[in-house]
């Protein structure tokens, strides 16, 4: 069951001719039920090595009977048309109503600002994005949470004729290490499943290029 209200707002020629300002903004509630999670068995002490703690021997997937979702939206652009800017985030919280514990699946905010201009009678567009995440500390016993982290994303886009369009982007152009999702059953301290550890987090430099050709008629 979702609650759900929204505001647009669409302005043109704000400061110069041409220029348009778009935002939107969006808060909601979802009441769900049977919500599916990765859930811990109840932790107990170390078997098989003198950990201190208590740890969880399996994880499965349940429905949790009933879990909210609920937070704020908010999506702004600035185009004058040779640049643009805009910014873009969400606050989201997630609970197990019955336990009043977070949700392991839950990215509690993020902020996005890009910004770019449009160069060689607007055929070339060159932006810059960068996204601010915060982790997740709300979670259910024997969860590792997911970092704070902090990315940088160049892009490209170049209209070589109409009929050819090349673009070419850097994800992560500063080879941040981040874990974009709580990891369960894994810590820092040599816990057991080290295995997910190793294998969670996000990628680093990632370099991409393309290369769109239109075949035919219009």
């Amino acid at each position: 069951k979702n609650k759900e209200a929204g505001l647009n707002l669409k302005y043109n020629d704000v400061f110069t001719s041409g220029d348009s300002f778009r935002s939107k903004f969006n808060v909601f509630r979802n009441d769900i039920d049977n919500y599916i999670d990765l859930v811990g068995s109840t932790p107990i002490p170390a078997i098989l090595t003198p950990v201190p703690g208590l740890f969880s021997q399996f994880f499965q997937y349940q429905n949790i009977s009933h879990a909210r979702i609920e937070g704020f939206e908010a999506e702004t652009l600035y185009d004058a048309g040779t640049w643009f800017v805009g910014v873009a985030g969400h606050l989201i919280r997630g609970k197990n109503t019955e336990t009043n514990i977070g949700l392991a699946t839950i990215t509690p905010r993020k902020i996005t600002t890009t910004g770019g201009v449009r160069l060689l009678d607007r055929r070339l567009t060159i932006s810059a994005q960068w996204s601010s995440f915060g982790a997740n500390n709300d979670l259910p016993a024997g969860y590792l949470p997911s970092t704070s982290y902090e990315l940088v994303n160049l892009y490209l886009t170049y209209q070589a004729t109409r009929d050819i369009t090349l673009t070419a982007s850097i994800d992560n152009l500063l080879n941040q290490y981040y874990r974009p999702y709580a990891i369960p059953g894994s810590s820092t301290d040599g816990t057991t499943q080290n295995d997910v550890l190793f294998s969670s987090p996000g990628p680093g430099t990632v370099y991409k290029a393309g290369l769109k050709i239109h075949f035919g008629g219009a």
